[in-house]
C-alpha cells in the first residue's frame, strides 16, 4: 500500500491541471468537459474547486489500488507525468 507521503508526492508532482487530469483518469475532451461543466457556477473558485476535486479522486484511485491486486501497477504513477 503506497504510504501518504508517497502518495502526496505523486500528487505534488503533477505541476498542471492537465496532469492532475491524467493522473485521476481524465483524459477524453468529453471526459474533460463532463467533470468541469460541474464548477461553471463557482465561477472565479471553478479552478480551484476543481484541482481540490481531483486530488480527492486521486486519493481514492490509490487507496482502491492499494486494496487490489493490480496496486503495484499503479503505484509508479510519478512516470505518467
Amino acid at each position: 500500500m503506497p504510504s501518504a507521503r508517497y502518495v502526496e508526492e505523486i500528487i505534488g508532482a503533477a505541476k498542471t491541471l492537465g496532469q492532475l487530469e491524467r493522473l485521476a483518469g481524465i483524459e477524453t475532451n468529453e471526459d474533460r468537459a463532463a467533470f468541469w461543466i460541474q464548477f461553471s457556477h463557482l465561477r472565479n473558485q471553478a479552478r480551484k474547486a476543481g484541482e481540490i476535486e481531483l486530488k480527492l479522486i486521486i486519493r481514492a484511485k490509490l487507496d482502491s489500488a492499494a486494496h487490489s491486486d493490480r496496486a503495484r501497477s499503479i503505484w509508479p504513477l510519478k512516470q505518467a507525468l
